[in-house]
């Protein structure tokens, strides 16, 4: 972090009015039940800062501790580590031994990396915050501590709730907090939340006439000409915007505004004459200002001197330079980090309205962000060659050298971006990562300002997809909603509105909006097929074409859009079958391999392939599955696609166990294990390793399994990948439930299956969260294993309707279903044949749900329908002739009223007469 070597000092403005905002803060301070927390807000310009200083000189005068005024806009505060370290160091209790003791466990456990595990990270964390807590806290209540924080608009959704909800709640009733910014965070505390007193807002609006008319006396500028203008003058202040009058005293003193101007003076030329105009005057002040308006995070005195070589400027003259410079009430000083920049709202005014000068934005900003981002990237491994350890200077060097390089590089800068969104995942930086898609956004505002809409469009749907690819499916969101702003004022080019469209839906069906994201997907098929069209002729040298390609800035070409259709195919195959629709589903695969096959992509034919074998495993045809699965692998090992390849060994291992071939499963499931190790693939080693698990777990191996299990969930947490944990869960809640049923004693049993069961419910919630209802639903069938184990009927009950809700919403899951129906049929079938007399009406109910079993499977699968026919074979003869007619009886009424599965599926009603005959 940058350091400043001198002090500087804005030029000193009288404080006028705000006495009730004042009056507010002592009560504040004074009053026992006044509210501890203060939002100061307001647009830029409106004297935040100043307010926050004055609050400050009143905590001064009275001699009570604060923290000064810690501001958000200092990089190093975009993580929970950054703001805990920031107060430790100032309140002074960096070395206190409890604290020391257990941050320097978090930055041990941090530099671990992928290594790093998750639960000791939130631990030593939490200690570190614990121990800040107690360090800085009264140990007895007097005189309260103060907490000043400023630009809380820069704090990031997750931090924001952790600091105003979760940290500062904690010092209550020793500490008060103020804090300023333009808008209150998106925190959602109640009064419970801020220990019964909600906090007081002090929202700052313009300066009145009477308190500028004060202003200006303070400031010896009330001359009888300028009394006649107040009115006006407070017009053209934006109703007595205090930068704006505090900056029209200043042009007024230096005689660059005269008063009489004032009565015809227009507000674009008003505000011309409060700053210093670079084509009046070619100074060094004025080149750095233009340069601060491109260069949002600031200088030092350091990077100033690394960027320039002003002749009028010598080695020790650049703080010097600085100080003088922020005289100016539009250049702000950040003592925090030693940088000085300009306030935001002459940032904008200076670019887009006030100057016109030939300097093209994006070359200035190029040149200097490439030897800043050269500078930040020298002192990152100067540290990194001390230290090995990560520390909160880290991230914010880091975040200053990724935003200067998202300007100079930014083909380098985005794949840095993504490890770093990595790195920050595997240390529980989420806000981080919130703050660096902030930073892209910024970038990419910038970049659309001079039209470079297809880099914006790009960067943007990379953000979306590694947000995805993380599954923080709202963030992805985030990123595409933007990118549709850029498409609004772009004027519309239709590859990257396709584009877009295609991520957004995407991100749609998996968040479980899954009728919109379908049907965006569809229109964005049909887009690529008429733009398909356009292309083919431009090619063929259709004039007409060829112009309309024009409009699309080139990006549309025959080799370009191709693979965008087959994406969307399976995007909307994965969709349907991820919703248990598998003949629709199979519909858009067969399209997609098709459309491959015919235009000779055969890295495309290879995966739509692979997802019909997939898809028809889940209908239980698996001989025509085995050879989708067989010719999806056969393609890529042709083409030498190793890590695909590895996707068909796992997909072919997972049908080989369908069929209970599980020798040969493990033999598969192996070779992708391995294929996958050489490559350093953990997650998907993960995924096989749960598969492997799987096998252990059906030949009765659970110690084997466990260790499966137990691997996977390290990955599979240690990566923050919730959704893939619900399938996990159910594997090891039945797992348990196995164990359970071959236990010695009651005790111990009922042990496996309250641990079983606590596992299925986490597995059950989370599916629910991450839009995994299949394992949802696997999960409660097992948790009705366990209520029937138990013999608890009304939880039984419970999780069934649960179980129904998922039909009712359009889910078709057969298996689990099927499984369900097999569970009830037991529990009325136990209950009937209870007492000295059968309950004849329980044992019908008993045989519907083991004939609705059949139903589900004949749906299904034909496979397990068929195998599952010696259930009859084996449940019929054991039952008394009275029982058994009666149970044929009904099996064959229930099978015939099902006519399209008796037509498909005679022979259930052959072995049932043939059970009957006995």
């Amino acid at each position: 972090m940058a350091t400043k070597s001198v002090n500087p000092q804005p030029v000193s403005l009288p404080f006028v009015g705000r006495q009730e905002e004042l009056k507010k803060f002592r009560e504040m301070l004074d009053e026992p039940d006044a509210p501890w927390l203060m939002w100061v807000i307001g647009p830029a310009g409106q004297g935040k800062s100043k307010f926050l200083e004055a609050c400050l000189e009143e905590c001064e005068n009275r001699k009570l501790h604060h923290s000064g005024i810690v501001d958000f806009f200092n990089d190093g505060l975009r993580t929970r580590w950054g703001v805990i370290t920031e107060l430790a160091r100032r309140f002074q209790v960096e070395n206190s031994t409890d604290y020391k003791s257990a941050f320097d466990q978090y930055q041990t456990e941090v530099t671990k990396g992928d290594l790093a595990d998750q639960d000791v990270l939130q631990f030593t964390l939490n200690q570190s915050e614990e121990a800040l807590i107690n360090a800085i806290r009264p140990k007895r209540k007097g005189k309260p501590y103060v907490i000043f924080v400023d630009t809380v608009e820069e704090v990031v959704e997750n931090l924001g709730i952790w600091f105003f909800e979760k940290f500062v709640t904690k010092l209550y009733p020793y500490f008060r907090v103020v804090a300023g910014g333009r808008r209150v965070p998106l925190v959602g505390g109640d009064a419970s939340t801020w220990k019964g007193q909600q906090p007081s807002l002090c929202e700052l609006k313009g300066l009145s006439v009477e308190s500028m008319r004060q202003y200006l006396q303070e400031g010896g500028l009330l001359i009888d000409e300028m009394k006649t203008h107040l009115q006006r003058l407070h017009q053209l202040t934006k109703e007595g915007q205090p930068l704006l009058v505090a900056l029209a005293c200043l042009a007024l003193k230096e005689d660059r505004l005269k008063s009489n101007d004032l009565s015809t003076i227009s507000e674009s030329e008003f505000l011309k004459k409060l700053i210093i105009d670079p084509h009046s005057e070619k100074t060094v002040e004025n080149f750095v200002i233009l340069e601060l308006a491109h260069v949002y995070h600031g200088y030092s005195a350091k990077t100033l001197k690394l960027i320039h070589s002003f002749d009028q400027l010598n080695t020790k003259s650049y703080d010097v330079f600085l100080e003088k410079l922020i005289r100016f009430p539009y250049i702000k000083y950040h003592s925090d980090t030693g940088t000085t920049r300009l306030h935001d709202y002459f940032r904008e005014k200076l670019s887009e309205d006030l100057w016109t000068v030939n300097d093209p934005t994006l070359e200035t900003r190029t040149n200097i962000s490439q030897q800043l981002a050269e500078y930040f990237e020298e002192q990152i491994n100067k540290i990194r060659e001390k230290n090995s350890r990560e520390s909160p200077e880290l991230d914010t060097l880091r975040h200053q050298w990724l935003y200067h390089l998202l300007f100079a590089d930014r083909e380098r800068a985005y794949g840095e971006l993504w490890d770093l969104l990595d790195v920050s995942w595997h240390a529980f930086k989420y806000d981080y990562m919130d703050s660096l898609l902030d930073m892209a956004q910024y970038v990419n505002k910038a970049l659309e300002a001079v039209g470079k809409y297809d880099k914006v469009l790009k960067a943007l749907e990379n953000s979306a997809r590694v947000w995805m690819g993380l599954e923080i499916f709202w963030d992805a969101k985030r990123a595409i909603d933007l990118a549709n702003e850029v498409l609004n004022d772009s004027g519309g080019v239709r590859r990257f509105e396709l584009t877009a469209k295609v991520a957004y839906a995407t991100a749609l069906g998996r968040l479980g909006e899954f009728e919109e994201g379908v049907k965006m997907l569809h229109e964005a098929y049909k887009g690529y097929n008429d733009l398909l069209l356009i292309a083919q002729k431009a090619e063929k040298g259709d004039e007409t074409a060829q112009k309309d390609l024009l409009s699309e800035n080139g990006v549309a070409t025959v080799h370009g859009i191709l693979p965008e259709r087959y994406l969307i195919l399976n995007t909307i195959g994965f969709l349907l079958r991820n919703r248990g629709h598998y003949d629709e589903a199979l519909k858009e695969f067969e399209q997609s391999f098709v459309l491959s096959h015919n235009e000779g992509d055969q890295t495309w034919q290879a995966s739509a392939a692979t997802q019909i074998g997939t898809t028809l495993r889940y209908k239980g045809d698996f001989s025509t599955a085995y050879d989708r699965i067989h010719q999806g692998l056969s393609i890529r090992k042709r083409i030498g696609q190793r890590g695909r390849e590895a996707f068909s060994i796992n997909a072919l291992g997972m049908l080989q166990r369908d069929e209970g071939r599980l020798d040969k499963a493990r033999i598969s499931f192996n070779e992708a294990y391995n294929i996958w190790k050489g490559l350093r693939a953990d997650v998907d080693m993960a995924s096989v390793a749960r598969n492997i698990g799987w096998l252990d777990y059906l030949e009765g191996k659970y110690e084997f399994a466990e260790e499966r299990y137990k691997e996977a969930e390290e990955v599979f947490v240690g990566k923050g990948l919730k959704r893939e944990l619900p399938n996990l869960l159910q594997k090891q809640g039945a797992l348990l439930i196995g164990k359970a049923s071959v236990a010695l004693n009651d005790v111990e049993r009922l042990g496996y299956l309250g641990k079983a069961e606590a596992l299925l419910l986490k597995g059950v919630k989370l599916g629910d969260e991450n839009n995994q209802p299949l394992y949802s639903a696997l999960c409660l069938v097992e948790l009705c294993r366990i209520a029937e184990m138990r013999g608890e009927h009304e939880k039984t009950s419970q999780w069934e309707k649960r179980l129904r809700q998922y039909e009712n919403e359009g889910y078709r899951f057969e298996p689990a279903y099927a499984d369900l129906e097999e569970i009830l049929g037991r529990i009325a079938e136990r209950q009937a044949k209870s007492g000295t007399k059968v309950k004849y009406e329980l044992f019908d109910e008993a045989t519907d749900h083991y004939c609705q079993m059949f139903v589900y499977l004949a749906r299904y699968s034909s496979i397990r329908y068929r195998q599952r026919r010696e259930f009859l074979r084996e449940w019929l003869p054991s039952l008394p002739d009275e029982l058994r007619h009666r149970a044929c009886k009904r099996l064959i009424e229930c099978w015939e009223s099902h006519s399209e599965l008796a037509s498909i599926h005679p022979g259930f009603i052959a072995t049932v007469k043939a059970m009957d005959d006995l």
